[in-house]
């Protein structure tokens, strides 16, 4: 699949100190890039969205990897712990 991996993201995993953690997260990334569709991404969950964009999470260890996918293009949106992750993700929008 294809990705789009802001560099906000990196910077956001960079600051992650368990070396064991970033390496699952390295996994996942690897583990996206490969997969012809989405069914093909361990751990993946879908957690919101509507017909043109949803939102999926990552299980890597104790951080979760929030994804959006629209057509074949995966969006890396953010990561972090899982005991506050889903107090920001998804990001829902009220008009």
């Amino acid at each position: 699949m294809n990705t789009d991996i802001p560099k906000s993201f990196f910077h956001s995993v960079e600051k992650i100190r368990d070396n064991i953690a970033r390496d699952k997260i390295n996994q996942a990334i690897r583990a996206v890039k490969k997969a012809k569709s989405p069914g093909d991404i361990p751990h993946l969950l879908k957690v919101g969205g509507d017909k043109d964009r949803i939102s999926y999470r990552i299980k890597a260890g104790k951080y979760r990897i929030g994804i959006e996918i629209e057509n074949d293009l995966v969006k890396f949106i953010k990561v972090g712990r899982r005991d506050n992750f889903y107090n920001t993700f998804p990001m829902i929008l009220f008009i």
